[in-house]
């Protein structure tokens, strides 16, 4: 990752039920949060941190509209594109980290339903971080 490049990070799902699931759209919304100034933050801080309401679902969303079908085998995968003009330096440093907020929408059985996700970018001082790695936010997953 250097400073100036797309970055493009790729969300992978699967339909687990039984019914296809028609008119899949999606919406991603890319947030930075600083971290806190000390030199060795814990894994256990960012896992605990409320990073706040995901209204992803709120908004209809303008991608394709996919059925997706359930499979144990399958996924689907969507992108997420972010230009690095600044934030490469800023994450690398550890002084900001990157969390995604997003929506799948989906319409089975009859009724509209979502899906909505929080991951965050993990800066884990003991490790390169070519190492490091997406984990689910504390807040902002739900399905209806």
């Amino acid at each position: 990752m250097k400073s100036g490049e797309q970055v493009s990070i790729g969300i992978v799902y699967d339909n687990v039920g039984r019914e296809p699931a028609l008119n899949v759209t999606h919406g991603e919304e890319v947030h930075w949060v600083n971290s806190p100034k000390v030199s060795n933050v814990s894994p256990e801080f960012w896992a605990n941190q409320l990073l706040g309401a995901n209204a992803t679902c709120d908004h209809p969303t303008e991608s394709d509209r996919i059925v997706a079908y359930p499979s144990s085998h399958s996924s689907y995968r969507t992108h997420v594109l972010i230009k690095s003009d600044s934030f490469a330096d800023e994450l690398l440093w550890r002084e900001k980290t990157l969390y995604i907020q997003g929506c799948i929408a989906y319409e089975t059985v009859g009724a509209e339903r979502h899906s909505a996700y929080c991951i965050y970018f993990e800066p884990d001082a003991a490790k390169p971080p070519e190492q490091w790695q997406f984990r689910f936010c504390a807040d902002g997953n739900f399905a209806d």
